[in-house]
């Protein structure tokens, strides 16, 4: 996104995730706004991002917060695993992991534009916008 020309904000938790991120940004010459936070603890900004990203990631909590963070016509992409992850990666929490058509109606305030399971690779993939 950031190559492209968007403003980009990552937030993680773990100042090691968003290490590699950043020295590929430096390396580029990207300007990215990097946040050490605990989503569930410094809830995201109201109706400020066009566009809110979340993979491989699952914190049912957040989801309003998520929603709540779109401006008008702004769009989620979503994809994290589900229970079918299991079945390859049995020692994967299930806790970290949707149920059958979970994610499809986790987001009631946003038109799904698509949505996509998959057993195979044991996903769910969702991008939905805000009307």
């Amino acid at each position: 996104m950031a190559q492209r020309g968007y403003r980009v904000h990552a937030v993680d938790w773990s100042l090691a995730a968003l290490g590699r991120p950043a020295i590929e940004a430096s390396r580029q010459d990207l300007a990215l706004d990097f946040l050490v936070a605990d989503l569930t603890r410094h809830p995201l900004p109201v109706e400020r991002y066009d566009v809110v990203l979340c993979f491989r990631y699952l914190e049912r909590s957040l989801w309003p917060d998520m929603e709540r963070a779109l401006r008008p016509g702004g769009a989620l992409l979503m994809e994290t695993f589900t229970e079918a992850h299991r079945r390859d990666h049995p020692e994967f929490p299930a806790a970290y992991c949707l149920a059958p058509e979970e994610l499809r109606r986790a987001f009631p305030l946003l038109k799904i534009a698509l949505y996509h399971e998959s057993r195979r690779q044991g996903t769910a993939s969702l991008l939905a916008l805000r009307p």
